[in-house]
């Protein structure tokens, strides 16, 4: 969700962020396709075409992420 936020694309779009040639995490439209976590770029696209593969080397935006949804939840009480 942080790359689909990011990139502006809408929910239906299948999504995988990769690091090393090598799909760490992706949304449920990819995954309904046929993509898996820790499955090789190359058989990620073949079973799904469409797939926008973004690279996730960089862990800033999911730290930011991070702070945004705790920063949030401390309206509502303690968090740890």
């Amino acid at each position: 969700q942080v790359e689909m936020r990011r990139n502006g694309l809408p929910a239906e779009r299948p999504v995988a962020v990769t690091q090393k040639f090598l799909v760490v995490t992706c949304n449920y439209p990819a995954r309904s396709s046929g993509v898996a976590k820790l499955m090789r770029t190359t058989e990620a696209v073949a079973r799904c075409p469409d797939l926008r593969l973004i690279a996730g080397e960089d862990l800033t935006p999911y730290r930011e992420a991070s702070d945004e949804a705790m920063q949030a939840l401390r309206a509502f009480g303690p968090v740890q």
